[in-house]
Formats: C-alpha cells, structure tokens, sequence
C-alpha cells in the first residue's frame, strides 16, 4: 500500500467525510473557553502578525487591533455606545453568561454580543444627560455593576458545579480584571 493511500485511509478513519464534503456539525459553535478571549486580547495587544494569515485575515486583524486601541479596550471594560454601554469582560462564555443573568436578576435589561455584553440605558437619573461620558460611565458601573458580587455568584455556582478551583483561577483574571 503507497503512503498517499495510508494517509487517505488515516483521513477517512479520523472522521472526515467522503467525497471532499466538509462533515457538518450542529448550528451552535460551542462555547468560547477564558483563554481563547485572553489570546484574542494578546493578540489585540501585540503588532507581529501571525506568519500563517492570508491577506483577508491580516487586514481583520490590522481593523480589530485599531478598534481595539480606540476604544481604549487595554484600560477599561466600560464603552459607551449611543444609549448603551458595552462590557468587555474579556472572559469566556460560562463567566459571560453569569454575569449576564446577574445584570438581568438587577432588573437590566442585557443583550449578548459574542465577545460583550450590551446594556442599554446608562443615562436613568434625571440630569444624567449633563453629564460628561467618562463620569456618566463611572456613575452607570457604581450603580448597576457589583463585581466582587459577581465574582462571589460565580464561585458559588462553581462550588456547585465542582469547580472551584478553576473559577478562582481564570474568572479572577478573566473577568475581573
């Protein structure tokens, strides 16, 4: 038997499909794990580009690290959009989706977009709207945004769920940070 028959045969016994169709899976991508949002921020962080990128994904890279700079992603997790606030938490989806229900149970009103999480309305006192963006954003997080709580419900439910040790570890550096 030649190499290249071996290795179509290895191919095929390693669950790839016949016919050169790509295998299908279910519609959910699975979940995104705290390091794969801690790589992205380095990779945000960093200039080098990565040696195995065609030209289409060197230049995503290029638009999501400037987008990154001009945010000031490196120093706050707050961004104002229009009537919202954005909150990078730089975390993985389990700590995303908690904090999320935990915004929720506070009687916001949360959506979930990917790699953030989008609360409408900073703007609730009724001089709020005089107010400069970065105080407005300071006076939203102190009212609405308990992070040593969230941290506190995500141990709990990891005690629960029998992993504590691993939310102590990532969800500290993760979201919290």
């Amino acid at each position: 038997m030649g190499s290249g028959r071996r290795r179509r045969a290895a191919a095929r016994g390693a669950g790839f499909s016949r016919g050169g169709r790509v295998p299908r899976f279910g519609e959910s991508g699975g979940q995104v794990h705290d390091r794969v949002r801690e790589r992205m921020r380095t990779l945000y962080e960093r200039s080098d580009q990565p040696a195995f990128l065609n030209a289409t994904a060197r230049s995503l890279l290029a638009e999501a690290r400037d987008n990154y700079r001009r945010l000031g992603l490196r120093e706050r997790h707050l961004v104002p959009f229009g009537s919202s606030t954005v909150v990078f938490g730089w975390a993985g989806d389990r700590a995303q989706q908690t904090l999320m229900l935990q915004l929720l149970s506070s009687g916001l009103k949360v959506e979930a977009d990917g790699l953030a999480l989008t609360v409408p309305n900073k703007a609730v006192e009724k001089h709020d709207w005089l107010l400069p963006e970065a105080v407005l954003d300071r006076d939203y997080a102190s009212r609405q945004i308990d992070v040593e709580a969230a941290h506190q419900v995500a141990i709990a439910l990891a005690k629960a769920e029998g992993a504590a040790e691993h939310l102590n570890d990532s969800a500290s550096s993760c979201l919290f940070n």
